[in-house]
């Protein structure tokens, strides 16, 4: 079967759109453990989706051979609320039947992605709303990165991580009957500093969500990064939830009035415990910081099977975070040597001449350490 042989279209019906979900789940990505329907179930979560954004690849059966995701985005050229704000197209949910890998089925799905997003005046014809945008933006490894800079993406967005030691792996968290590290209620979380008046729990996205949106916006601010997207309630409730699959934790003052004042999901992957998102307000200490971070290392392990304990460094908890946040909380002092961990994967493509002015900002940037996506806002 080659690329003439099969039908690239968006899916017409809610049961095609299920199948799409099945094929990425069963077939596309077999080679990566999850749950069969995470990618519907992604696909259910993000408040932008709209069939068009799906590419199916038909083979002359009926059957789906091939799969592309363009996912509508927002992302920000300044790190201050109501600056420059743009819209981007993001690359996801890329796979091929594993049988018909190299013989042009998946390069076709891909050369329709790219038409679809250079053809400004078609947008409507292929049921496509609002502005267009002016960047694309994927994230994939270093495999295929030859393949995507065939479509014109190049690399240039790198994202540092300091891996920092956060404190003893306790013993007691390896057991199975260890009671819960991140509980639905507040359970006191005793620091050196505050002792018993500070609290962690599993997030409530419906009632934490003005909170969490405060705190972030106000460290994005702070720390001057840029990159990152806007979130509003619908993306919080919707999107980060599933992202986070219910398991963010939140750090609480609890004095007379209780008060959010960090929030994070931490998740082991590419041989780290990682920092997938995070928000603390301005003062946030060291002591109590890494008090948090460990309680969601262990959430991770315990939640997360595929997340080992750390068996290289059995009595040590360490967190790799991303380098303007860890220098945030910990100082640049404490945080420059331990920078070992970057994140390459992200790649970008300027959607005509408009593009070439935020594509040169998001690459000054991440040159300076001040890009940052958060892999809770991956696609």
């Amino acid at each position: 079967m080659g690329e003439n042989t099969i039908e690239i279209r968006n899916p017409c019906t809610e049961s095609e759109i299920e199948a799409w979900g099945l094929f990425c789940g069963l077939r596309g990505f077999s080679h990566r453990p999850g749950a069969p329907d995470r990618f519907l179930a992604r696909y259910k979560a993000d408040p932008k989706a709209t069939p068009s954004d799906l590419l199916i690849g038909y083979s002359s059966d009926g059957s789906i051979v091939s799969s592309l995701h363009l996912f509508s985005r927002t992302i920000s050229l300044s790190p201050h609320v109501g600056g420059c704000e743009i819209n981007l197209v993001g690359w996801g949910d890329v796979c091929c039947e594993p049988e018909l890998r190299g013989k042009g089925v998946m390069g076709a799905v891909l050369r329709e992605g790219v038409r679809r997003m250079e053809s400004t005046p078609s947008r409507e014809e292929d049921g496509l709303e609002g502005p267009a945008p002016l960047l694309a933006m994927l994230h994939c490894g270093p495999t295929v990165e030859g393949l995507y800079a065939k479509f014109g993406f190049s690399q240039g967005l790198p994202i540092p991580y300091a891996r920092l030691f956060v404190g003893p792996w306790p013993s007691w968290a390896m057991d199975e009957g260890a009671p819960d590290p991140l509980p639905s209620q507040c359970t006191p979380c005793p620091t050196l500093e505050h002792g018993l008046s500070t609290a962690i729990r599993l997030v409530n996205f419906a009632s934490d969500y003005e909170a969490l949106n405060a705190l972030r916006t106000e460290q994005v601010e702070r720390c001057g990064v840029i990159g990152w997207t806007p979130r509003n309630r619908e993306y919080w409730l919707q999107w980060v939830n599933n992202s986070c699959k219910g398991r963010a934790g939140v750090f609480i003052s609890q004095g007379e009035i209780p008060r959010v004042i960090a929030y994070g999901y931490v998740r082991w992957r590419d041989g780290a415990y990682r920092v997938m998102d995070w928000a603390n307000e301005k003062g946030f200490s060291e002591v109590s910081a890494k008090a948090f971070l460990q309680v969601l290392c262990q959430d991770a392990h315990r939640s997360d099977k595929s997340s080992p304990p750390p068996h290289h460094e059995p009595q040590s908890c360490n967190v790799a975070i991303p380098l303007p946040l860890a220098v945030d909380i910990f100082g640049k002092d404490k945080v420059t040597e331990a920078v070992d961990l970057c994140d390459n994967g992200w790649m970008v493509r300027a959607l005509g001449e408009l593009g070439n002015a935020p594509m040169d900002n998001l690459k000054l940037a991440a040159e300076a350490s001040r890009f940052i996506i958060f892999q809770a806002d991956n696609f």
